[in-house]
């Protein structure tokens, strides 16, 4: 069969095109979607940032105006997040910065509220009024009576442990977050003495948390991987390598959450039994 000039020339312009369209697909997943100058760097300071991460969108109004840049922690334990915005925007030092998601399962992005204040934010500027992102796991437990009982991370070496009730998937490797920025792992999950499950973690050395601090095992997003929590709390006493972490909140599964809210329902339209009664027949 002979070969046609044109009939290749085709194929590979079909070849190049797909290549393209993968190559474009590929760029926009990654982040480098937001075609906007940039310029105005400011920063905000947060409690919990969920799964937010760099190159996050940052948005007014649905419009998209910048990206998220670094996430780190600050001396207090919060999350640091940087964003590179357009640098014609002019912000009142009132605005608001809120993290949200993009429907029930999609992203963590931010989302700026101009507010009223007088005067504009500059360059290096922090963003003092802001809205932490909402962790299903912690709605939950607030609704849920005893469900609350009790990147790189780089260098590690310090070691804590917990014991839990309920680990759910947590599994070795498993991240362990402070404000949503990882500081270490979780290096091994055994069953102990008290058939409760004792989590090992791995982190990072300079860490200086409290003897009150809360390690909770959350999810991320409803079909994610578990990871565990830590919420430093304010005593003065600081923990020591090798300590164990006794303020914990267990996994919450699906599963179990569901069946008890069956169950409340089921009981609540059963009607009350009849008791028999204990007065004696008529006698004839």
């Amino acid at each position: 069969m002979e070969r046609s000039p044109t009939r290749d020339l085709i194929v590979g312009i079909f070849v190049l095109a797909g290549i393209a369209a993968i190559a474009y697909l590929s760029i926009s997943v990654g982040g480098f979607s937001w075609h906007g100058r940039a310029g105005l760097k400011l920063y905000a300071s947060f409690e919990e940032t969920g799964s937010l991460t760099v190159r996050a969108p940052v948005v007014i109004a649905g419009v998209r105006v910048g990206e998220v840049t670094s996430i780190s922690l600050d001396d207090k334990l919060r999350a640091r997040v940087e964003m590179n915005l357009d640098p014609d925007l002019k912000l009142p030092n009132g605005t608001y910065a809120n993290i949200t998601t993009a429907g029930v399962l999609g992203d963590r992005y931010i989302e700026l509220q101009p507010g009223g204040g007088g005067g504009t934010l500059k360059p290096g500027d922090t963003i003092t009024n802001t809205a932490d992102a909402v962790s299903l796991e912690k709605l939950i437990g607030q609704l849920i009576p005893g469900a609350n009982t009790g990147a790189n991370p780089g260098p590690m070496g310090f070691m804590l442990s917990a014991s839990f009730d309920e680990t759910g998937s947590l599994a070795a490797h498993a991240p362990v977050v402070i404000a949503g920025v990882r500081v270490g792992e979780v290096s091994n999950i055994a069953l102990g003495t008290d058939f409760r499950a004792k989590v090992d973690m791995n982190l990072a050395p300079d860490l200086k948390l409290s003897v009150d601090t809360f390690a909770n095992i959350v999810t991320s997003g409803v079909l994610g991987g578990r990871y565990i929590e830590l919420q430093p709390g304010g005593e003065d006493q600081m923990l020591k390598s090798g300590d164990t972490i006794s303020h914990v909140g267990n996994a919450v599964i699906l599963e179990k959450v569901i069946g008890q809210l069956i169950y409340g329902l089921t009981k609540e339209s059963k009607p009350p039994e009849t008791q028999p009664s204990t007065t004696p027949a008529p006698v004839h």
